[in-house]
């Protein structure tokens, strides 16, 4: 009976050692599952960086093609809004610091210029409600302090896009705000009742 113990006892000792050498592999295995999930995950997000910087890129040559063809329009008819302008400006970018040590900074896509007024353009390759608000609390806000040479020259506003987000239209022209969209080879432009910002 001694004896049957002792093999008993032995077989359980080999049992434990059975199932160490069992947890240990399932460990081992799990770590490298897990390495391997982080590894994937590195991989993804690297792909998911390139898909965006892809996305980004496309909506940038969108928004540079809505800015050439408008361009083109505006350079060709050099009016907007009835108002006839006799220079044409694209990308002005200005920065300056004023007397009381404030320092302001923008970019404009196009500026139209005449001896009483001038006009901003925008343009987007998909026009947002947050471009509207940038457009008149920023850009045209802060267009006479960058350059004291337009102080009493009328501002009028224009937004150019591709592509609008529903309502952003209709915000524009309740806040006096002109609309030029790229459409095939021509452009569609609504300037009606323009504000004097």
């Amino acid at each position: 009976m001694e004896e049957k113990k002792v093999r008993t006892f032995e077989e359980i000792m080999k049992g434990f050692d059975r199932i160490e050498k069992m947890q240990e592999e399932n460990a081992k295995e799990l770590a490298e599952m897990r390495e391997q999930q982080k590894e994937s995950a590195k991989k993804s997000e690297m792909e998911n960086a390139e898909l965006r910087k892809q996305i980004g890129g496309l909506n940038k040559s969108a928004g540079l093609i809505a800015e050439e063809q408008v361009l083109d329009y505006l350079t060709r008819t050099m009016t907007f809004g009835e108002n006839h302008y006799d220079a044409i400006q694209q990308n002005v970018h200005s920065k300056r610091t004023l007397s009381n040590g404030e320092k302001i900074e923008a970019e404009y896509d196009v500026l139209l210029t005449n001896d009483v007024s001038v006009c901003i353009i925008e343009t987007k390759s998909r026009a947002r409600e947050d471009d509207i608000k940038d457009l008149v609390e920023n850009k045209a806000a802060k267009l006479k302090k960058l350059f004291p040479i337009f102080a009493k020259h009328k501002l009028y506003l224009g937004i150019a896009s591709m592509s609008f987000e529903k309502g952003v239209k209709d915000e524009a022209k309740k806040l006096g705000i002109g609309i030029l969209k790229p459409k095939g080879d021509f452009v569609e432009v609504y300037d009606k009742n323009l504000k004097v910002y």
